[in-house]
């Protein structure tokens, strides 16, 4: 599956209200920390991301809860898309694995059921959802994903 083709598939993604963004918004501080601690405590944390970079991994969950803040209020499957292409490559390139991704946006649902309404968690995991069920594509590593950025 090629770039164009994620678009089209995130676009089928319905937009959350600003109800879901804004309670997204509102609990990220609380959501990043409680991440921070799930995945710091993981026994497989340097397999997950290498040696030296918790601080790196940290850095990405606040840049991470800023970025979804941001495009839950304006859902854009473009910059959802490049988004991911671009977190991935980079961070794959200082020696985080793919194994790392699914672990941490399973995580982050977990948060989710546990700190938002029912209805906030209906809106916001589907985005979530899209990144684990396509990761095989947005890994530039992988042959099935041609370079067309």
């Amino acid at each position: 599956m090629n770039r164009q083709e994620l678009i089209k598939k995130a676009a089928e993604i319905k937009t959350p209200s600003k109800q879901a963004a804004r309670q997204f918004q509102e609990a990220s501080p609380s959501l990043v920390d409680e991440l921070n601690q799930i995945m710091c405590s993981r026994s497989d944390l340097e397999k997950l991301i290498g040696k030296n970079n918790r601080e790196m991994m940290l850095d990405n969950h606040n840049n991470h809860a800023r970025f979804m803040s941001a495009l839950l209020v304006d859902y854009r499957p473009e910059v959802l898309v490049d988004t991911v292409f671009w977190v991935l490559r980079t961070y794959r390139a200082h020696g985080f694995q793919p194994a790392y991704w699914p672990a941490q946006l399973n995580a982050w649902l977990q948060l989710f059921q546990k700190h938002l309404s029912p209805e906030a968690y209906e809106e916001v995991s589907p985005v979530y959802n899209f990144i684990i069920v396509n990761q095989a594509f947005f890994d530039r590593s992988n042959p099935a994903c041609p370079e067309d950025l």
